[in-house]
């Protein structure tokens, strides 16, 4: 973990982050050997980086790419990417952030941040997390006709349709909560005929491609507002992870991302890291073809905190012995950020793939606590490292995209195997 050293400024902290980087990256190359690791994969290995101070956001503080805080009192990331884009609740962008009291889940957020240049972001402003008096979710009701969204929860407010090439037009229900608010839908109803509900062209004039996302903002007379978002993967999504992203949402593995206002192309928010529930979410899906039942209790003493809708997917990770939680195993961390070596460990697990030879990473020691799970992973084909191949970038936090494609490798090796 780099330390914070006082009295550096924004442009002065990315150079010291450099540095240390590039020492990082020197002593690693002194330190690996030529001998790889040829021993099988430990069955009970750490999931988790060794434990570090968690940082909390605060006015003044100063975060450089590939590092996070959390919301005071919160486990609510504000996360930097690897490629400089912050990402904050429904808020992402690479310029700047502004949560003027949003309310999610029944709570009252206030932040606002802006980029320094180099990869670096500021903090500005950060509010105490306040109750709402408001009950968290002002929706009782959410479909789009002939599209499968999964089951509606008034807390949840992301979603993904399953792709439907045949469905061309969906009515769009979004009932509110009470008569005192207001919901917005867009995009906006196709025939202006509210009579018949409000409709939305997929394709606006095939071939174009299929629109990214509903998005359904629900305001109340406090001017509170809530943000639902029904993801639509494109048809034609142009990405190195497009075919992942197409296969995997016909299977039904994937999620869709929360709003953005810089909503991707294909609706999926491949740039925004991927946390440690959603991960349960999709190699569940993945292994067991469904979704688990419904749970009323679960092993991890955090898990409680998350919507019950997470806990049957988390709970069969366990049950399958995919995860033994982080820290001292009595949490599992669901909203916490997951790096490539972590994710290296999850995978190996699941997929229970043979040892490896030495990867040839040259940011790979022997030694590491995750070297026999990379290894594991070059060996099968579902990773080639990370820029030119040279490295893996254990360290560098796992996007949605690179998710999807690890996932997506995997399941080829498995249908090969078959």
């Amino acid at each position: 973990m780099i330390k914070r050293v006082a009295g550096i400024d924004a442009s002065g902290r990315c150079l010291l982050t450099a540095a240390v980087a590039v020492l990082a990256v020197v002593t690693a190359l002194l330190v690996h050997s030529g001998a790889g690791p040829q021993q099988a994969v430990a069955q009970t290995p750490p999931e988790t980086a060794p434990e570090t101070e968690a940082l909390e956001c605060k006015a003044g503080l100063v975060l450089s790419a590939g590092e996070s805080c959390f919301y005071p009192d919160t486990k609510e990331p504000f996360v930097v990417n690897s490629n400089g884009q912050a990402r904050f609740l429904y808020l992402r962008s690479t310029e700047s952030i502004e949560a003027p009291a949003f309310r999610v889940s029944g709570r009252r957020w206030v932040l606002s941040a802006k980029a320094q240049g180099d990869g670096c972001w500021l903090i500005e402003t950060v509010g105490e997390p306040q109750n709402s008096a408001t009950q968290p979710g002002d929706l009782k009701a959410l479909s789009l006709s002939c599209l499968d969204i999964g089951q509606f929860d008034p807390i949840r407010t992301s979603y993904q349709a399953i792709w439907n090439a045949a469905v061309r037009q969906t009515t769009v229900e979004a009932q509110a909560a009470n008569e005192t608010t207001t919901v917005v839908i867009y995009p906006t109803d196709a025939d202006d005929d509210p009579s018949n509900g409000h409709q939305i062209n997929l394709f606006a004039d095939p071939p174009s491609p299929m629109i990214p996302a509903v998005i359904v903002t629900v305001v109340s007379s406090s001017g509170d507002f809530s943000l639902y978002r029904i993801a639509l993967p494109n048809r034609t999504p142009n990405a190195f992870y497009s075919a992942a992203l197409q296969e995997l949402s016909q299977d039904g593995v994937l999620t869709g991302c929360a709003f953005s206002a810089d909503i991707d192309a294909d609706g999926f928010c491949g740039d925004d890291p991927i946390d440690r529930k959603t991960v349960a979410v999709w190699i569940v899906r993945m292994l067991d073809g469904k979704d688990p039942a419904a749970v009323t209790e679960t092993r991890f003493g955090d898990v409680e905190e998350l919507p019950a809708s997470w806990w049957p997917f988390i709970e069969r990770l366990a049950e399958l012995g995919h995860t033994t939680g982080c820290g001292d195993g009595s949490d599992y961390c669901g909203d916490r950020t997951i790096t490539r070596a972590e994710l290296a460990v999850f995978l190996s697990r699941a997929f229970d793939l043979p040892a490896g030879p030495n990867p040839n990473f040259a940011d790979v020691a022997a030694d590491d606590w995750y070297a026999d799970h990379v290894a594991a992973l070059k060996a099968s084909g579902i990773t080639a490292g990370c820029g030119d191949g040279t490295n893996f970038c254990g360290s560098d936090i796992t996007t949605r995209a690179q998710m999807a494609t690890f996932l997506h490798r995997a399941k080829a090796l498995t249908n090969s195997k078959q």
